[in-house]
C-alpha cells in the first residue's frame, strides 16, 4: 500500500504542475522559470527526439487548449487522460486496500497506450515537418 500511495502521490503532484504551467509553443514555464530543455532535441532537432514537446503538450492538454497540445506534440492529450486515469487507478486502490483484478491490466493498458501514443506522435511529427 505504501508504493501505491506513493504512486497516487506521483499522479496529483503531475497534475498539479501540469495545471501550473504556462504552455506556449516556445516552452513551458512555471512562474516566471523556462522548463526543462531536451537534451536529445538540443544536440539534434527536436524531431531526433520521440518526446520533445511532450511537456508542454500535456500541460496544454490539461488546461483545455487541444489546438496547442496537438501543435507541441499529438500525443500529449492522451498522456493528460492516462494521468487522470492513472490518479484515479491508484485512488481505487487505496480505497480498497488490495490489488483488484482489474487494476494490472488497466495500468498494463496504460503503459502501452503511453508508449503506443508517444511513438504514434513521433512518427506523425517526422511525417507532417518533411
Amino acid at each position: 500500500m505504501r508504493a501505491a500511495a506513493w504512486r497516487t502521490a506521483a499522479f496529483a503532484g503531475a497534475l498539479v504542475v501540469g495545471y501550473s504551467a504556462k504552455a506556449t509553443a516556445a516552452g513551458a514555464t512555471w512562474f516566471g522559470m523556462r522548463g526543462p530543455f531536451c537534451p536529445i532535441g538540443t544536440c539534434f532537432g527536436s524531431l531526433a527526439c520521440p518526446g520533445c514537446g511532450l511537456l508542454r503538450s500535456t500541460a496544454a492538454a490539461l488546461q483545455g487548449d487541444l489546438s496547442l497540445a496537438f501543435a507541441c506534440h499529438p500525443a500529449g492529450p492522451v498522456v493528460a487522460a492516462l494521468l487522470w486515469l492513472g490518479l484515479l487507478l491508484h485512488l481505487d486502490l487505496l480505497r480498497r486496500g488490495r490489488e483488484a483484478r482489474w487494476h494490472r491490466p488497466a495500468f498494463t493498458a496504460g503503459v502501452l497506450s503511453f508508449t503506443i501514443s508517444v511513438i504514434f506522435g513521433w512518427l506523425v511529427r517526422i511525417g507532417t515537418a518533411t
